[in-house]
């Protein structure tokens, strides 16, 4: 099962590791844009998560009936707000993307769709950066996209050399996180009702060169060597 976690958690909740847990609602988050920019109902959800985070060590089931259950609320809640606002971060656990369907497949069963040149190339990629000793901050951030790419559009990218490259190619010229979410989002509300056009929803045409800087010129974003990017993703 996939899970989430609250972004900057270890920051804000002091009281994590009591019993029963206690959870601070600290000023900077209710004043913040993440805060204020999402309906009610998905702040009661922050504040539920927050509770189910401060038992089990920040890790949120993606299970809507579970912490519907557990948090007593009175509708089946809906990750997907908090996920665009950044609030919530998927997971992501020994580098795999997690398959968002309902079966009990395991890692290996998803690892066998790909193909036997796509699982090399990863492999030595991996054993590279593994033997420099040096974490590669720019990929963690290209997986972290993915990620929140899959979360908002239920598909199951995975980190493979295909995807990953297109990805820090933009952040290496100088996008942001926040603007590459921002991207991200602006596209899924565009296209993902259109089932024609949410099959551009994926890595190699919204990080492509020249498509991305046009994306983050529809939005009102500046340009990726601009020193205010204008999006802000806090709590």
């Amino acid at each position: 099962m996939r899970h989430f976690r609250i972004k900057n958690w270890e920051r804000f909740q002091h009281y994590k590791d009591r019993n029963p847990p206690w959870i601070k609602l600290h000023r900077d988050l209710l004043t913040s844009e993440t805060w204020v920019s999402v309906d009610d109902a998905s702040r009661v959800l922050a504040i539920a998560c927050m509770l189910i985070a401060a038992a089990t060590d920040n890790k949120i089931p993606d299970n809507p009936k579970y912490v519907q259950r557990v948090a007593y609320l009175t509708e089946l809640p809906d990750f997907s707000a908090l996920v665009e606002v950044g609030f919530l971060e998927v997971l992501i656990e020994q580098g795999v993307a997690e398959d968002r369907s309902d079966s009990l497949a395991d890692a290996s069963s998803v690892l066998a769709k790909c193909s036997v040149s796509a699982q090399e190339t990863e492999t030595e990629t991996e054993k590279k950066r593994l033997m420099s000793g040096k974490p590669d901050h720019v990929r963690q951030q290209a997986e972290e996209l993915i990620e929140h790419l899959n979360a908002l559009t239920g598909r199951s990218y995975r980190m493979v050399e295909s995807n990953i490259r297109v990805v820090t190619a933009r952040l290496r010229e100088g996008a942001t996180v926040e603007q590459a979410k921002a991207v991200i989002a602006a596209k899924v509300k565009q296209w993902g009702r259109d089932p024609k056009m949410a099959e551009y929803l994926r890595p190699e045409t919204l990080f492509n060169a020249t498509k991305f800087e046009q994306y983050l010129g529809q939005i009102g974003t500046k340009a990726i060597n601009g020193h205010d990017d204008g999006v802000r993703f806090e709590n």
